[in-house]
């Protein structure tokens, strides 16, 4: 697994997150239902986060299958 080391090497630096950590959890579950994930609003949803987590002055990286072209239309882009 490559988040671990890297996160480790960005400390301080800027605040790294794990697009899978949300998946790996039950607010997922909570979130879609029994229906399958809407992946352009689990997309737009980790933007806000990393949005927010600018304000504070750091740089956010977000590790995940994700391409620019996945994040050019959402809303919070």
């Amino acid at each position: 697994m490559i988040f671990p080391p890297v996160a480790a090497l960005l400390s301080a630096r800027c605040v790294t997150f794990d697009a899978d950590w949300l998946l790996d959890s039950t607010k997922a579950l909570s979130v879609s239902g029994d229906a399958p994930i809407y992946w352009p609003a689990f997309r737009d949803a980790w933007l806000s986060i990393a949005h927010g987590v600018a304000q504070s002055g750091l740089p956010t990286v977000l590790f995940g299958p994700l391409i620019p072209e996945h994040l050019n239309d959402l809303p919070s882009r």
